[in-house]
């Protein structure tokens, strides 16, 4: 599933608006209003909806300026099916209207994103558009007990639902369910095969730089060249030793190609 984000990954919502040329965004669970200042940046027309009065009219204050940016409160069932029938071109819906503990609203129905789904699905470019659902580990395993368990589907359920009208591409990264189109398997997989291999490329370079100061360590307590009297340098040597076997492996691939 990948590390947990704290609001949507900017950098999987821009790739997929530009690889699937997303036009529109709609939000739901607008918080503070960043996030959709941030889809603005990519997209033509964003909707934000919040049922929270409170963090309405905190997201207009910082972010009502900006003319993309449409804030409505209410509940996100409801919005979604007055606003879906109107979205006519490809969107990416980011849906986080689910409660989430402090001070957010929807404590009496903690998760209606099936409800959400349904209504968007009403949408003339639905099957154009991508789902990213956050917080996807509440889906795939019991949230904590400040939560109720039944007013949370598991991921199975949330897939049913996703691909009941439409055919989409359904799989989970980086602690969101992504859903869309089948051309954005392509899309979504590229992006992870660039990140892994970014995420390798830092993890070497800080691998071989504590081998490196381990080395330069021991040589100088002890006072021995950096290869012992196999030829092998003490860097691998010690490589051996405290990197697992498949980090270990890559880690020398790309150090020392072919």
């Amino acid at each position: 599933m990948g590390e947990v984000y704290f609001g949507i990954p900017g950098p999987l919502a821009r790739t997929l608006v530009e690889g699937l040329r997303l036009e529109f965004a709609v939000e739901t669970g607008t918080h503070l209003g960043d996030t959709a200042a941030l889809l603005g940046t990519m997209v033509e027309r964003v909707w934000s909806v919040e049922l929270s009065h409170t963090y309405v009219e905190r997201a207009r204050a910082q972010h009502g300026d900006d003319p993309r940016i449409t804030f409505i409160e209410g509940s996100s069932p409801t919005v979604l099916t007055e606003l879906a029938p109107s979205l006519d071109r490809p969107a990416l819906f980011w849906l986080d209207a689910h409660w989430c503990e402090a001070d957010t609203a929807g404590y009496e129905a903690q998760c209606p994103v099936l409800a959400e789904i349904e209504a968007l699905d009403a949408s003339p470019a639905a099957a154009r558009s991508v789902i990213l659902i956050d917080d996807a580990r509440f889906f795939l395993g019991c949230p904590w007990p400040t939560y109720r368990r039944s007013d949370w589907p598991t991921f199975m359920e949330v897939v049913d639902r996703l691909r009941a009208r439409h055919p989409r591409y359904v799989t989970t990264l980086l602690d969101v369910i992504i859903a869309g189109p089948p051309e954005a398997r392509e899309v979504v997989e590229r992006f992870w095969q660039a990140k892994v291999f970014a995420d390798l490329q830092q993890s070497k370079e800080g691998a071989w730089q504590e081998v490196e100061a381990l080395r330069l360590e021991l040589s100088a307590a002890r006072g021995r060249p950096s290869a012992g009297r196999s030829g092998v340098s003490r860097p691998r040597r010690l490589a051996r030793r405290l990197l697992p076997t498949g980090l270990r492996r890559a880690l020398l691939r790309l150090r020392h190609p072919g």
